[in-house]
């Protein structure tokens, strides 16, 4: 397997290379805090380099924190999403997220599970949220996540985002 983890792939728009097997934080919700560090630290050492959470996946941002030195942490990338409706909420998200992070930026930053395209226009909306969260430097690129495939392609279509994350993997239907 370890040959698998070192196939990478160009990561959307972002000029980032990600391994072709990455780390989904969902699960790592359910366990407790020393067997999530542990897990967390065993797909690091087994060659993982690219890790999503979420802030609506409870402790997972904090069980990431946690597991990776400042040392570390430069040698990885980390996604995070926030599932806010306006603006300051996705600035609120991403602030909470850098200090259970423990660290100064994410490598992207996704708006979770979009049910519409958000409204470039909109000074309070998602969008200019991530934007400004970038222009901060909280984020080095901004995506979107969608479970409906409509929306999705409506994202990629407006060339906005670095990124646009649909749910496939190999392991669960769900």
């Amino acid at each position: 397997m370890r040959g698998a983890l070192m196939n990478t792939f160009d990561f959307g728009k972002t000029g980032l290379k990600a391994t072709a097997v990455s780390f989904g934080a969902l699960p790592v919700q359910r366990c407790n805090m020393d067997d999530g560090i542990k897990l967390l630290r065993q797909a690091y050492d087994g060659g993982i380099r690219f890790f999503d959470t979420a802030r609506a996946y409870t402790d997972s941002e904090e069980k990431i924190g946690k597991a990776f030195s400042p040392s570390v942490r430069q040698g990885i990338y980390i996604a995070t999403k926030s599932g806010g409706k306006n603006k300051e909420a996705v600035l609120n998200d991403i602030r909470k997220s850098l200090s259970l992070l423990k660290t100064d930026y994410v490598d992207l930053l996704q708006a979770h599970n979009i049910t519409a395209v958000p409204d470039e226009n909109d000074e309070n909306s998602i969008y200019a949220g991530l934007k400004e969260a970038q222009r901060l430097g909280y984020c080095r690129f901004i995506g979107v996540t969608s479970h409906r495939l409509d929306v999705a392609k409506a994202a990629i279509e407006t060339g906005l985002y670095d990124t646009m994350q649909f749910p496939i993997s190999y392991l669960s239907a769900k």
